[in-house]
């Protein structure tokens, strides 16, 4: 690795602003957490299997407990309320559990020194929160016309999916003719990626079969970009209604016409 490649990196960790070391933390302690039930399951599990008796006391699983006071679950969501704040900063898997670190420090610290603190904050908690209230009123809208109580009891809506695609929305509207390099080998404008990550996702959901991921980032990109529109506070200035930062700009060119009367 490269001498500018370690500094690049090492640059990524220090000076953080605080509200995103703040969040990284909380994002840190409670995937730790998870991680340590898992830990203590497994080896609990061995045990038991040992020392397997009919007699014995009913073992339940403490992860699997953790994960409704933490993910949203629909079925549990409305009387387990903070889990619409807590569900985007919870992994369970520990490598995307380190790329999610290393873009919420690399991005926050952008992004916070360009709107400041509170603005961040704003910005989080309405993209966080407002992607998981769409992800529960989806599930139970279709509970109510298909009668599928999977929908309710087995989604688990956990991770930075959401958060992370309106990390993208917030670069498009800073930086959007800036190029970035992706993967060392294609350089694409930075007001492309927000479509390049919707494509993407669908992609991810139609190999895993799951849809949760790709709700997460629909709805991080379409709420970020609401707000962003018409609420975010920039400058003394409300909102950014540019031609720069319409809806149909996140679109190809050939299909923005369409896009622009559509909408």
């Amino acid at each position: 690795m490269s001498s500018a490649a370690v500094s690049s990196w090492k640059s990524t960790f220090t000076n953080v602003p605080p509200l995103t070391k703040s969040v990284s933390t909380a994002m840190t302690v409670m995937t730790a957490l998870g991680l340590a039930l898992r830990f203590r399951d497994m080896a609990l599990a061995r045990h038991l299997d040992d020392d397997a008796s009919d007699s014995g006391p009913a073992y339940t699983a403490a992860e699997a407990a953790l994960i409704p006071l933490l993910a949203m679950v629909p079925v549990s969501a409305p009387y387990r309320f903070w889990t619409f704040a807590t569900a985007s900063f919870f992994e369970r898997n520990i490598i995307q559990f380190a790329v999610n670190t290393a873009i919420l420090l690399g991005s926050g610290k952008y992004l916070e020194r360009a709107w400041g603190s509170r603005e961040f904050f704003k910005f989080l908690a309405i993209t966080s929160v407002g992607s998981m209230l769409g992800i529960y009123l989806t599930c139970l809208f279709e509970y109510i016309v298909r009668g599928n109580e999977d929908l309710l009891y087995n989604t688990q809506a956990y991770g930075l999916t959401a958060v992370l695609a309106g990390f993208l929305v917030g670069f498009k509207q800073l930086v959007p003719e800036h190029l970035v390099t992706l993967w060392g080998i294609f350089s694409v404008r930075v007001k492309t990626l927000p479509m390049l990550f919707a494509l993407f996702m669908v992609i991810e959901s139609l190999l895993t079969r799951s849809r949760v991921q790709l709700m997460m980032a629909i709805y991080g990109l379409f709420i970020s970009w609401v707000y962003s529109r018409f609420f975010k506070v920039q400058d003394g200035i409300k909102g950014d209604r540019s031609e720069t930062f319409s809806f149909a700009s996140f679109f190809p060119e050939a299909a923005q016409y369409v896009v622009s009367v559509v909408a």
